[in-house]
């Protein structure tokens, strides 16, 4: 809960609780006043009165057990403003915890480190470094590449010692750099261990998605031991958020402050998204079609709302189960 709420809250409480003080007061002396003036119409002798003080005897009864009453109510606001004062001091412990993920969150994404090969002019190169997000955006451009093995209409396998490019025999522009996009998707199916059968079974399969995620999961499976705890690290935070968020629920009785509940708590998973690059969204979202948990958690805090459908390999991918992208143009209305 923002702080401003929660002294907005606790400010009405306060006003309240001056308010019933206050109409109490008052009806306590409009009850002194009237028993007052009840005794001196229907007792106007005053020598059959008896002493003073016992005209107010009955009052000064009534007034111990307003007195008492009194007791009774300002136990109940304590109560309240205890229940409060817990309320905010777990609030306060889901907020330190939850930041504290997300700063491990980017700790961990700095951290990320991984040596590829690369094909330049039909050879491999020697491996170059990638480190934090210059590796994830180095992973979306090699997904890409990916894809682009499984949607070639024909099936390409680079051997690296194999003569690619014969001197012998001069070549112009156009047969070159053919020679040299087949080397390439090549390269991409030798380092991922593509094999025509698996090239033949994604060709042969009609569900986009199904495809998409034969595409993720040949990416995923080399790369697993460097993306594997970043993902599951964002889905801890989301799990925590869930947990936290299902907890102060069943704490509410009242509805309208569960409806608060709910919008707090996706703003929270606003906060994650607003710290990933769209990069970091595109490889969640086809990590969300393999892992359905993370997926359920990724539609309830609208981590991909703003994931652009030109961000994605393919536009057909779109769409899958309650996550539907919109154009770039769209989101930056």
């Amino acid at each position: 809960m923002k702080p401003v709420k929660r002294l907005k809250r606790k400010g009405i409480s306060i006003l309240k609780a001056n308010i019933i003080f206050i109409i109490t007061l008052v009806i306590v002396v409009l009850i002194w006043y009237g028993s007052w003036c009840m005794i001196d119409e229907n007792i106007p002798n005053l020598t059959n009165r008896g002493t003073f003080g016992d005209k107010f005897g009955f009052v000064n009864s009534l007034f111990s057990g307003l007195a008492l009453a009194g007791i009774i109510y300002s136990i109940f606001l304590q109560q309240k403003e205890l229940k409060e004062t817990r309320e905010e001091f777990i609030q306060q412990n889901f907020q330190t915890t939850f930041f504290n993920l997300m700063k491990n969150q980017n700790e961990i994404t700095s951290s990320l480190e991984a040596s590829v090969f690369k094909l330049t002019a039909m050879k491999v190169e020697n491996p170059h470094r990638y480190i934090g997000r210059q590796l994830i955006n180095f992973f979306s451009v090699e997904i890409s590449a990916v894809c682009k093995v499984f949607e070639s209409p024909f099936y390409y396998y680079h051997d690296p010692n194999e003569e690619l490019d014969p001197y012998d025999e001069p070549l112009d522009e156009a047969e070159f750099n053919e020679r040299f996009e087949a080397a390439l998707i090549g390269n991409v199916a030798r380092n991922y261990s593509i094999t025509r059968a698996k090239w033949v079974e994604y060709r042969n399969e009609s569900n986009h998605f199904n495809k998409a995620k034969i595409i993720y999961k040949t990416f995923f499976n080399k790369y697993h031991f460097v993306l594997g705890h970043y993902f599951r690290h964002i889905y801890h935070i989301l799990k925590f958020l869930e947990s936290s968020e299902e907890e102060m629920l069943k704490k509410n009785n009242d509805w309208n402050r569960e409806a608060e509940i709910i919008k707090e708590y996706h703003a929270y998973g606003q906060f994650v998204q607003a710290q990933m690059s769209s990069f970091e969204l595109m490889l969640l979202y086809y990590n969300c079609m393999n892992f359905e948990q993370s997926h359920r958690l990724m539609v309830k805090y609208g981590i991909l709302d703003n994931l652009a459908e030109e961000d994605i390999l393919i536009p057909v991918h779109n769409g899958y189960q309650g996550i539907t992208l919109k154009k770039r143009s769209e989101l930056i209305k």
